[in-house]
């Protein structure tokens, strides 16, 4: 594959990527890593993806701020070594990666409700006995 070939390759998965990750979020990154702030603007350009970054930069309150960085380092790890050495770098990671499993889709079912059993025969409620007259002292008189 072609020098141009693959760093157009780079510059398409970029782009995918950097759809989460703003301009600031790649330049935050770039300042904790202490890289150039001219550096992170030289990446977001030659990445092409300074136009995404502006669009992310709407979505951002879509996109959490993890998920953002992780973008934004992705971007990066990529343009930060320069193209020219992304080109050698990817002549190594020319392996198939293997593709994760998608994650099994479980749906709950609710749980059924128990309809009560119908008696066999009626219930017979015990019925009480009166209580006992109290003897009366007249008898003892």
């Amino acid at each position: 594959m072609s020098i141009k070939r693959r760093i157009a390759r780079i510059k398409v998965s970029l782009r995918r990527r950097s759809t989460a990750a703003t301009e600031g979020d790649i330049k935050r990154l770039a300042k904790k890593r202490d890289r150039d702030l001219a550096d992170a603007d030289l990446l977001i350009k030659k990445a092409g993806v300074a136009e995404e970054a502006r669009v992310a930069e709407v979505k951002k309150k879509e996109a959490g701020r993890r998920k953002r960085s992780k973008a934004a380092s992705g971007i990066l790890d990529k343009v930060g070594k320069g193209i020219s050495s992304i080109s050698s770098s990817l002549l190594d990671s020319s392996k198939p990666k293997r593709k994760s499993k998608p994650r099994k889709r479980v749906i709950k079912k609710p749980p059924k409700k128990k309809r009560p059993t119908a008696p066999s025969k009626p219930r017979v409620t015990k019925t009480r006995k009166p209580p006992r007259p109290k003897k009366s002292n007249r008898s003892k008189r």
